[in-house]
């Protein structure tokens, strides 16, 4: 690791920040635990130091210093208790959400007690034994690192080198802005910002060679700015005289040594003009020599006459360059006023000088150029060459133009839009188009973007500032490309490898036969209802019992939708509208005891949505608060646009700021204890009886509320009733609310065709052959793949083929796969229609490229069936998968 003789300079870190140190020797641990310690007694802060009691007393005794105060009380134990002990914490929040708020109230009990801040110390190696894995270590670390900004708070981590694995290590390291090394506070160049997951150039480096280039990129802008610096002082300490002039004739710039080269001082100076100094003669060569340069020639010295505060004339040499001003064909004038044995050392120094600044900038691994007041290209670095395939030749000069970067209309550039308006101008024309102001410098601007280079489509990340002289005056803009395509892309896929895989997998498993049983069921009722009157007493119920199966069948689709990588489109939804349906539905279902109220707010904006998983949302929480009500009581259902306050977000700082749809559910029911509603959103948790419940039904709500952008907050009391807050962000600006499209339901009757149905489930088997035999088919019926194909060659030498095979995909003996290669190797023109009830679009998908008829996914109801046999038996084109799942949801 790095060593250092040099004293410490924590006192670099400030309330707000969230710094870590990575350490291999006790000595090197200790050194930092007891600067950082009394720095913050100096500083008036608060201390604490996260860490086991062991570790605390040995720290304890290497002070060597009286008067520092340190209070730990903060053990492993005491930790896991304080999520039921603090009533202060909403319960349901995660073991990260906790440590928030944990830093909160001491933060406010050091501010109470007088202290300017507090200064946390965490060893990370306490917390890693108490949690499942390091995800959990991270979200704690992000959790930190969002609370300490803007707050009176500041944190170093701490990391034990022999207690973590070298990548766990460098996952670390991008979770903090600030990192120690070698005694010093720097910027974190591999600091992951939030909504990012992986930094390409850190992966499979050691965190030695980490930290060695954080300290080179640091000391690379040091070199930059000592350079500028260096360049500034160069031009003020050389012999000649630099200066500049506006169109008006005016000094707008003068070195010092205008002084002592014209006798009058720099004030007197600033109130002249240049021709006031100019011989008549030599005024002609300088407007001859301007109309020279703006035709484009090269320049020239000219020996010009100069008046002297004393009287008399000096001869120098003059060179004149143009300098492009605002507004084209008005340049200001760089003139240079110099010694002519002076001048072979100047133009070499000056060379050398360039060459030194230019290597710096193209030793920066980000693209960047910069561009003056009238958007003309004055720096392209290399790594904006390697970008963009733009030579610097060709971009150095010329009008700032990156249209070869964009295929379709080219977006707003932010250097150019910083220099035409104000941050504020531009963030409130262009929010809506993902430009946001950059939290890491006050004039500076952010986006993302794509553009084209070399026939791909890149993800750049963009930053913008304004760059200004000495006096605060803004000579041009500087724009930043970080290309971010594979990071982008890593992201997508960590976030579906972090989705609910448990659930998806045990819901995948049970589809197949839990769907079989959901046709059955739906079967039967549907066979009831050909036998029924439309105006029959029961037809309702058995109504309600075709749409229950609909709708679990959506359930278990819905839940394997946490194990896929793909999501449903969300359209904008009027929430009245959805929370008006879920009353009425739960005032036709729920015993006449309970009384549901409905209480919407008019003119609630559109939120972005899918209807079908904020309706399963709602219906679980109302079914949830008819459980915890036995005998009686009431639901109600409330709509309204909520904004909160500062003090509202103190309480809950993991919400963000800004305008939310509310909707709340309540209940007048049990209540639940403190115990329980920490563990409510947990899979499979549920205080109901064995059968009486699956511990789904909030978790599921809870991903799908997060999954909207939105946040539950929860709060019950036993005796006294539950309320959950579902909150969503609201849509800006116009937008129009999707038609629903309607279809008939019309039965389409057969004319006496032979079908083979193949199906291992006897009850589905019968069923579904009573329904086609109703429907004017000939149906003969197979237990398994086996039987199909002897049923099958025996119809078949009867003269009586089976124009169309109904075939199941999971059975015993002969499954339907091996089936239909059996089946059209007897017959290579048999129609087969697949039935099946495991819900994965994969395997359907292979389904459909095995040359079948279509796919029908279980359950199905009597119209989808028939519709499905009367295209296969007429040749019609077979639907895809989105064109079925259309339909079914249309049906």
């Amino acid at each position: 690791m790095f060593k250092t003789e040099a004293p410490l300079v924590l006192d670099q870190l400030t309330p707000g920040n969230h710094a870590c140190f990575f350490y291999a020797s006790e000595s090197e641990h200790q050194q930092v635990l007891e600067q950082f310690s009394r720095q913050g007694k100096e500083q008036r802060e608060k201390v604490i130091y996260f860490a086991d009691p062991h570790a605390f007393q040995t720290f304890l005794n290497f002070l060597q210093h009286d008067g520092l105060k340190i209070e730990t009380s903060l053990f492993y134990s005491q930790m896991a208790s304080l999520s039921s002990e603090d009533p202060q914490r909403p319960p349901t929040l995660a073991a990260s959400d906790r440590l928030t708020h944990l830093l909160w109230a001491e933060m406010e009990k050091a501010l109470g007690e007088g202290f300017s801040a507090l200064r946390v110390a965490v060893e990370m190696k306490w917390l890693l034994p108490g949690l499942p894995d390091y995800q959990q270590l991270w979200e704690i670390e992000s959790r930190m690192g969002d609370f300490c900004q803007g707050s009176k708070c500041l944190a170093l981590c701490l990391y034990d080198q022999r207690r973590f694995p070298p990548d766990r290590l460098r996952e670390a390291l991008g979770l903090h802005p600030l990192v120690l090394v070698a005694g010093k506070i720097y910027d974190n160049v591999f600091y992951l910002e939030p909504g990012d997951s992986v930094n390409l150039e850190m992966q499979g480096k050691q965190l030695e060679l980490c930290l060695a280039k954080i300290v080179e990129q640091r000391q690379a802008k040091e070199a930059l700015e000592g350079t500028e610096q260096k360049y500034r002082r160069l031009v003020e300490n050389l012999s000649d005289l630099v200066f500049t002039v506006n169109p008006e004739g005016r000094f707008t710039y003068l070195g010092p040594q205008a002084e002592g080269l014209t006798g009058h001082s720099l004030e007197q100076l600033y109130r002249m003009k240049c021709c006031d100094l100019v011989a008549p003669e030599s005024l002609t060569l300088v407007g001859r020599e301007i109309a020279r340069l703006k035709s484009g020639e090269i320049r020239q010295p000219l020996e010009v006459m100069l008046l002297h505060a004393g009287g008399h004339w000096l001869p120098v040499e003059l060179n004149l360059s143009l300098i492009p001003g605002e507004v084209e064909g008005v340049d200001d004038i760089l003139g240079e006023v110099r010694h002519p044995n002076g001048k072979k050392q100047l133009i070499e120094s000056l060379r050398q000088e360039s060459q030194r600044h230019e290597t710096v900038l193209d030793g920066i691994p980000v693209a960047t150029f910069m561009i003056d007041r009238s958007r003309r290209v004055v720096l392209w670095n290399r790594a904006c060459e390697l970008l963009t395939g733009i030579s610097r030749q060709a971009a150095c000069g010329q009008p700032l133009d990156l249209s070869p970067l964009y295929k379709e209309s080219q977006p707003p550039i932010l250097a150019e839009l910083i220099l035409e308006f104000s941050v504020e101008e531009i963030l409130q024309r262009y929010n809506q188009k993902g430009i946001c102001k950059a939290d890491s410098y006050p004039e500076a601007l952010e986006a993302t973007g794509r553009i084209w280079t070399k026939d791909k489509e890149r993800m750049v990340n963009i930053l913008a500032t304004r760059l200004r002289d000495p006096e605060g005056e803004v000579i041009g803009a500087v724009q930043c490309f970080q290309d971010i395509t594979e990071r982008e892309e890593l992201h997508k896929q960590l976030l579906h490898a972090q989705k609910m895989q448990a659930m998806g997998t045990l819901a995948a498993g049970m589809a197949h036969e839990f769907n079989n049983i959901l046709s059955v069921i739906q079967g039967a009722a549907q066979m009831v209802s050909l036998t029924q009157q439309p105006d029959h007493p029961q037809a309702g119920f058995v109504q309600e019992i075709d749409t229950a199966c609909q709708r679990a069948s959506g359930l278990i689709r819905r839940i394997l939708t946490f194990s896929r990588l793909e999501e449903e489109e969300k359209v904008p939804i009027k929430i009245n509208k959805l929370v008006g349906k879920i009353g009425e539905l739960l005032r036709q279902t729920l015993p006449p005891m309970i009384e549901v109220e409905v209480d919407l707010e008019e003119g609630l904006p559109f939120i972005m949505g899918v209807t079908d998983q904020l309706e399963q949302v709602l219906l679980n929480m109302g079914l949830n608060s008819r459980d915890a009500m036995p005998q009686s009581g009431k639901i109600s259902l409330t709509t309204r646009l909520a904004e909160f306050d500062r003090a509202f977000r103190r309480s809950h700082p993991f919400i963000r700021s800004g305008r939310y749809l509310e909707v709340r559910v309540e209940d007048t029911g049990q209540g639940m204890s403190p115990d329980v509603l920490k563990r409510i959103f947990d899979p499979f948790f549920t205080t109901k009886e064995t059968g009486q419940g699956t511990g789904l039904g909030l978790s599921i709500a809870y991903s799908i509320v997060k999954n909207h952008g939105g946040y539950i907050l929860t709060e019950s009391r036993v005796g006294q009733g539950s309320c959950f807050r579902l909150l969503f962000p609201i849509v800006k600006g116009a937008v129009t609310e999707k038609a629903e499209s309607r279809v008939g339901k019309v039965l389409s009757q057969g004319k006496g065709e032979r079908i083979l149905l193949v199906d291992d489930e006897p009850q589905l088997r019968e069923l579904i052959g009573r329904m086609l035999t109703i429907h004017g088919y000939q149906v003969m019926a197979a237990a398994n793949g086996d039987e199909a194909i002897q049923l099958f060659q025996q119809a078949q030498e009867r003269g009586e083929t089976p124009q169309l095979v109904i075939l199941d995909m999971a059975m015993p003996v002969m499954d339907g796969k091996a089936c239909l290669q059996r089946l059209l190797e007897i017959e290579p023109q048999a129609r087969v229609l697949f039935a099946t009830g495991l819900v994965d679009e994969k395997i359907n998908q292979e389904l459909l490229n095995l040359n079948v008829r279509g796919v029908l996914q279980k359950p199905f109801n009597l119209q989808t069936l028939l519709a499905n046999i009367r295209n296969a038996m007429d040749d019609l084109p077979r639907l895809n998968l989105q064109q079925d799942r259309a339909i079914r949801r249309l049906v």
